[in-house]
């Protein structure tokens, strides 16, 4: 199945704990798409280019996984 991994990816610790849970899903032959493992071209950063490359992500995906725990939904997650 192709997965969109949708979380907050500020922190080490939130980025170390999307790696844990990727990697069990790629374990078990899951196609995961998770933003911050994405590269973009060096002369095109912008906010457009990040989110053409994640919509296409999305667009791609048969499901989304959301992390959605705490007291406030991560804004990028949430959209």
């Amino acid at each position: 199945m192709r997965i969109y991994f949708a979380a907050p990816l500020f922190t080490p610790y939130e980025r170390d704990f999307i790696d844990d849970c990727t990697r069990r899903l790629r374990a078990e032959g899951h196609v995961v798409f998770v933003p911050h493992e994405e590269t973009l071209d060096a002369d095109d950063r912008s906010p457009d280019a990040i989110f053409a490359k994640d919509r296409g992500g999305i667009d791609q995906a048969e499901a989304m996984l959301a992390i959605l725990d705490g007291l406030l939904v991560d804004d990028g997650t949430a959209c």
